[in-house]
């Protein structure tokens, strides 16, 4: 019983939230349909650690869904579209998992990212759209990083072949 009031609790919130998010969303300026190939990438393969240390810290401030858990919400998966602007990151409070979609740019040497997209996942492990645009992830690639415990960086993910 408690945990249906738990589950029911997080899904009020997260309606709540992405409601009030909606207007942010639909604010933004639809980037994702710019071609990839034409965008001036600003990062690299060598800049993704610390690009990706950069949207960690801001994952508060960026996600639309207030964090259930003490210590707000921790990237733990960073999925940076290769030649592009782009990222997923994929985030959690210890309660419940979310990815957003994200584009960046650097003004005035700072790092301004702006939330596309935003996903909850199913019971099947996929990702749904919740709320903005998904790229088309047929035709780009991505270079996954993660945040390492033991040595307190972002690392490329090592992906299995097979």
């Amino acid at each position: 019983m408690k945990k249906e009031i738990v589950v029911a609790l997080v899904i009020a919130i997260v309606v709540v939230s992405a409601i009030t998010f909606q207007s942010r969303l639909k604010s933004a300026p639809d980037q994702i349909s710019q071609t990839l190939t034409t965008e001036k990438s600003v990062s690299s393969d060598s800049s993704y650690p610390v690009l990706a240390e950069n949207l960690s810290i801001k994952v508060n401030d960026l996600s639309p869904t207030p964090s259930f858990g003490e210590l707000g919400w921790i990237a733990h998966r960073i999925s940076f579209v290769e030649n592009s602007n782009y990222a997923y990151i994929e985030y959690t409070d210890t309660h419940i998992a979310l990815k957003m979609l994200i584009s960046y740019h650097f003004e005035d040497n700072r790092l301004k990212p702006l939330v596309l997209a935003t996903f909850i996942p199913d019971e099947f492990g996929r990702w749904n759209i919740q709320f903005g645009k998904d790229l088309d992830e047929e035709n780009i690639r991505f270079s996954h990083y993660i945040f390492d415990g033991d040595s307190n960086q972002w690392i490329p993910e090592i992906v299995s072949s097979e």
